[in-house]
Parts: C-alpha cells; sequence; structure tokens
C-alpha cells in the first residue's frame, strides 16, 4: 500500500537506525536489499523526541517503545501499526496518543473504513 502511495509511512531516525544495525548484525547479505525497500517505501523520516517530550512515554513504555510513540505523537499519524502487542498495547498505553494503536489486520480494517465514503 505504501508503494502504490495508498497510505504514507512515518518512521523515526531512530527506528531506521535500530533496523539497520539488526539487519547488519543478523542477516548481513540483506542489508542491501533492505535500504533498497525503504527507498521504495520512501517513508516520512521524522526526528527523535526530546528528553523533555519522552518524560510522559517513559511512564507506560522502555525507553526504545518510548522514543518510537512519541515519535509517532509528534507527527501526528492517524494510526501506529506494529505486531508488538505486548508493550504498544499495555494497559493505559492508549492514553498517550490520540490515534488508535492497531495490528497490521485491524490497520487494514481501519483504512478501508476511511476509503469507503469514497468508493461509490
Amino acid at each position: 500500500m505504501a508503494e502504490a502511495e495508498s497510505i504514507g509511512v512515518v518512521v523515526s531516525e531512530e527506528v531506521i537506525t535500530e533496523i539497520d544495525r539488526v539487519i547488519t548484525r543478523k542477516f548481513p547479505d540483506l542489508i542491501q536489499e533492505s535500504r533498497e525497500i525503504w527507498k521504495d517505501l520512501r517513508p516520512e523520516v521524522v526526528s527523535n523526541p526530546s528528553a523533555s517530550e519522552l518524560k510522559p512515554f517513559l511512564e507506560k513504555l522502555d525507553k526504545g517503545d518510548a522514543s518510537i510513540l512519541c515519535a509517532a505523537h509528534q507527527a501526528k499519524v492517524s494510526a501506529f501499526v506494529t505486531w508488538n502487542t505486548r508493550d504498544f498495547m499495555a494497559h493505559g498505553v492508549d492514553k498517550l496518543v490520540d490515534f488508535p494503536i492497531v495490528v497490521p489486520a485491524d490497520a487494514l480494517k481501519l483504512f478501508r473504513k476511511w476509503i469507503e465514503p469514497f468508493l461509490d
């Protein structure tokens, strides 16, 4: 959907760096392919949040997850899509943001709901 420009991808600098680090360590033969995928997706890369912006998020999440969710909040995303249900869907995390936190299958349902008025 992102490659077709039906949706936009927003990602923080920290996430790009972490993905690059993990793939380089675990799957070094795939690093170029990973970088090509990111180029094809053309994400909006947002800055990492400052310590003061991060503070309320640290009350519910560890530093890495807090930084990711805070960056999404600052970017004013429409939805936060993750497979990490243990951390991002923990009690009270949703109160930190004004957008839904969903797994990919639910993101597709949301997308369908958002575009339905335009399908007729």
